[in-house]
């Protein structure tokens, strides 16, 4: 009853931002839909075949993956229910009660992993949509498209772990922000740079193709590419990412026993 009470807390503290973030998807997948129908049916058939081959691939994953990156994203609902909780004195509290650091961690891990659980139900029924629309027939989505969601769901789960120590340590909107935002930019960066540098030497080796052509191309080869990683390669990152999650697991509760205000 302890645990299931501070789930339905972390819920409640957060029920605004899901809600919006879901409102978001559902408008999202709305749109994703009817695009495909009118690259089928409707003005965008019109278009001349070179551009809608161009757009089709785009669209398709864009419409795919999109939705369950908003859906499954932690950063607002966690910082939200973690920063409320000292601002608002509840961790003062919440240390007279017979309830360990480690369980009110445990609580928003609950919670994180609904929302995933639900990101992903969402998202495959989303892709067998998408799909369907796209053969023209009842189509179900392909291995490689399944396992692009669970990868993007477990990232977003393990972010949620770090964010919810960023959260503990620093306390405040300012504070989380400005280092969650330093994250982003050193990893855009590095994402930037790595595409950058591969996209050229694609260009130089696929001189038939132009920039536009090139770029497209070189992103479904990435895709592929990731999809078919060796077997080892794949058990690293999943031990990479299970070791994240404990760790930030282990960081949260120390941090939390050292009760600072």
């Amino acid at each position: 009853m302890k645990m299931k009470g501070l789930v339905y807390r972390e819920f409640f503290l957060s029920r605004k931002i899901i809600i919006l973030e879901y409102m978001f998807a559902f408008i999202v997948i709305v749109m994703g839909i009817l695009t495909r129908i009118s690259m089928l049916y409707g003005n965008m058939a019109m278009l001349d075949r070179e551009t809608l081959d161009s757009a089709d691939n785009f669209t398709y994953y864009f419409f795919l993956y999109i939705p369950v990156i908003i859906m499954s994203c932690p950063l607002f609902s966690v910082i939200r229910s973690t920063v409320t909780d000292f601002n608002g004195k509840w961790m003062e509290m919440q240390y007279t009660f017979p309830v360990e650091e480690s369980g009110w961690v445990i609580a928003k891990w609950i919670k994180n992993a609904i929302i995933s659980v639900v990101a992903f139900v969402i998202g495959i029924v989303n892709a067998g949509i998408i799909k369907s629309i796209a053969e023209q027939r009842l189509s179900f989505i392909k291995d490689s498209e399944l396992k692009a969601i669970v990868i993007i769901i477990s990232l977003m789960f393990v972010l949620s772990c770090i964010f919810m120590f960023i959260s503990c340590r620093y306390k405040s909107y300012n504070g989380v922000i400005a280092r969650i935002a330093a994250i982003a930019i050193l990893g855009y960066i590095g994402v930037m740079l790595y595409i950058y540098r591969e996209l050229d030497k694609f260009i130089v080796k696929h001189s038939e193709f132009d920039v536009e052509q090139g770029m497209g191309i070189f992103l479904m080869h990435e895709y592929n590419k990731l999809m078919n990683i060796n077997i080892y390669v794949k058990l690293i990152i999943a031990f990479i990412i299970c070791a994240t999650a404990v760790l930030m697991y282990v960081l949260t509760v120390r941090q939390l026993k050292r009760r600072e205000m």
